[in-house]
């Protein structure tokens, strides 16, 4: 359950994060504070986009679904359960392929 309990407080912390960029992106937020790198340029380039939409937006749906997942499964009903700790890792595995093909 603690393992699940820091997924759920990374992919909260991934919220914050994916929002910020997206209300950059927005044009809500004027100016994008980033210690790594160039914020800006990758944000505004033409990886920024994908079907369409925001690659930010597109984070902060799934570190929404990440994080809505990780708590249900800190459920007492799905404490011992194979299928949440497998969806857990379903989903996190699709991120990180995204991130793999994004980088």
């Amino acid at each position: 359950m603690t393992k699940r309990m820091i997924v759920a407080a990374l992919a909260l912390a991934g919220i914050f994060l994916a929002l910020y960029l997206l209300l950059y992106k927005l044009g809500i937020v004027g100016e994008l504070t980033c210690s790594v790198g160039s914020c800006e340029t990758v944000n505004t380039s033409k990886w920024a986009t994908f079907l369409g939409l925001p690659v930010a937006g597109w984070g902060v749906a799934f570190y929404l679904g990440m994080f809505s997942l990780a708590v249900a499964s800190t459920q007492e009903r799905f404490a011992g359960s194979r299928g949440m700790s497998l969806a857990l890792v379903a989903v996190s595995g699709s991120g990180l392929l995204f991130s793999a093909w994004l980088t």
